[in-house]
């Protein structure tokens, strides 16, 4: 019959180093140190080298201050309680068409968003020129005009845009009820004023709103008193207009009608640059340069193992 012959090889190697590949060994921490403390000048002057490349960044670039004014919102119900409101519910239709209200005064809420509106911020970019300044590398400052083709000259939409996203910020606590209104601008000047001018500004457009309102509904209380014989009517319309004349006298009185300030902006120090954060930038650099200089001793220990 047929015969097999087993044949052995011997083998001076084993199966990794046949195929050209050395099996992977698991690496220590003791492993790790003592590659860094090897290579530790090329890790140093790459860590120092990338640390001091991001840190030149950091003070190159331009430092934004954050300016910061803190307000309470003040709620004025025009109506008062009491026997006012109810006066309000008897007379009906006569006080709404009138504008008033059990809550004629502005809420919170709309306090609130009228600061933020984007009808109040544009006309408060339009009052203080601010598009040459928000946009002061297109803009010739000694010719007083754009540099840009007329195309390109940044819009009053691109201005609040600009604003709202990159230089102010409205913050409330809901718990306190406190609202923070932040400005962040170069010059820390700039950004102190303009976080207080808004608080004034809007203060007295709220102001004027709540006086035009008050004497028109007084206007139509007298028409309307003139209208009519019926005593208790009268009263009641006398009454009312009596609350509207204290409303126009309380609001011409108090300067912080709407907002109350608790802390007013002041003028932010060094101390108080938000961007760039060049600590964080030195960090990064530190950090990121000793990576590479890793990577690179790595490199030059298995270039030469393979010679």
């Amino acid at each position: 019959g047929s015969e097999f012959v087993l044949i052995r090889v011997p083998m001076s190697r084993d199966a990794s180093e046949v195929s050209g590949e050395r099996m992977a060994e698991p690496v220590s921490l003791l492993a790790v140190i003592e590659f860094a403390w090897r290579n530790k000048w090329l890790i140093m002057v790459s860590g120092l080298l990338c640390g001091g490349i991001a840190l030149t960044v950091g003070l190159l670039m331009t430092p934004h201050y954050r300016a910061q004014v803190v307000v309470m919102p003040v709620t004025s119900d025009l109506a008062a309680g009491g026997g006012v409101a109810n006066l309000v519910r008897g007379l009906g239709g006569l006080a709404s068409l009138a504008g008033i209200g059990l809550n004629s005064g502005s809420s919170r809420d709309e306090i609130l968003e009228f600061l933020r509106s984007r009808s109040f911020t544009t006309e408060f970019l339009r009052e203080n020129n601010l598009l040459p300044i928000l946009f002061e590398e297109d803009w010739d400052s000694k010719a007083a005009q754009w540099r840009v083709p007329p195309d390109k000259v940044p819009t009053i939409g691109d201005a609040y845009e600009f604003f709202t996203e990159e230089v102010r910020s409205i913050d409330e606590d809901k718990k306190s009820g406190i609202v923070t209104l932040s400005v962040t601008w170069s010059d820390p000047e700039l950004a102190a004023k303009w976080a207080n001018d808004m608080v004034a500004s809007a203060n007295a457009r709220l102001r004027e709103k709540a006086i035009e309102e008050s004497q028109r509904s007084i206007e139509y209380l007298k028409r309307e008193g003139e209208k009519t014989n019926v005593v208790a009517v009268q009263e009641a319309i006398g009454k009312l207009t009596e609350e509207q004349v204290k409303s126009v006298m309380l609001a011409n009185v108090r300067d912080e009608y709407a907002f109350k300030v608790i802390d007013p902006a002041v003028m932010p120090e060094y101390r108080d640059i938000v961007r760039p954060r060049r600590a964080l930038m030195l960090a990064l650099g530190l950090v990121m340069g000793s990576l590479f200089g890793m990577m690179v001793a790595f490199g030059r220990e298995y270039q030469s193992s393979r010679r």
